[in-house]
């Protein structure tokens, strides 16, 4: 996520300073030279910038890595910007329209600017732990709870951090079933959550329903205030 930051930075910056260019351009046009060698050089690296994002995407598929995520955003910036100002340099060069090179100069200034502004978002929500989304907290209970055994869940705590959730919670059991039956229940319950959450850490405590007394904490005592 450090690097994905970092990346995201330096994308703004590059932004930044192409957008102060192209508004200097825009009120002092100049006429564009060799521009069809210009356009060559632009063709070859939407080329070659096409095939790094379609590798990235398959690493980032496989991994889920932030840092590639954040790249490959980069990139993308990258193609859409190198594809504007080829029809820009274009149009410049070729009509005698010399502010249409500097207006697409603008708009690959704020194409890169608004991918930076992605790539932080992302990046900070991967540094920072926050509680999973409603959505995600109704389907584990529901994975959970989908044994007729597992009688209820209470006092669940669900947090992301990075690409790792974490999640806790008690289980109402039975109280006349064996210790080792509470097992097995909890043992698939686990499963069946690392299904659906590969890289989640799980931890399953089993109550005895109806004969629990409040434990946990201060976590316990909100929940049953």
């Amino acid at each position: 996520a450090f690097s994905s930051l970092m990346q995201g930075g330096l994308v703004f910056a590059s932004g930044a300073l192409i957008g102060q260019e192209a508004i200097r351009a825009m009120f002092n046009p100049r006429p564009v030279e060799q521009g069809l060698l210009a356009m060559a050089v632009m063709v070859v690296s939407i080329v070659l910038t096409l095939g790094l994002i379609i590798a990235q995407s398959k690493v980032l598929k496989s991994t889920g890595s932030i840092a590639v995520s954040g790249d490959r955003a980069h990139y993308a910036a990258d193609l859409g910007s190198n594809a504007v100002a080829l029809v820009g340099i274009g149009a410049a060069a070729f009509l005698g329209v010399g502010w249409l090179d500097a207006f697409a100069g603008l708009i690959v200034a704020l194409w890169l600017i608004w991918g930076a502004i992605g790539v932080f978002r992302e990046a900070a929500s991967q540094l920072m732990d926050r509680e999973l989304p409603d959505e995600d907290r109704a389907r584990i209970v529901a994975l959970a709870t989908e044994d007729p055994r597992l009688l209820g869940v209470h006092q669940l705590r669900t947090r992301a951090s990075g690409p790792y959730v974490h999640m806790q919670m008690h289980a109402d059991l039975d109280a006349g079933i064996s210790l080792a039956e509470a097992h097995s229940i909890m043992v698939a319950a686990e499963n069946r959550l690392l299904k659906a959450f590969p890289a989640a850490d799980i931890i399953i405590h089993p109550d005895p329903r109806g004969q629990a007394e409040s434990h946990g904490g201060l976590f316990a005592e909100a929940q049953h205030g």
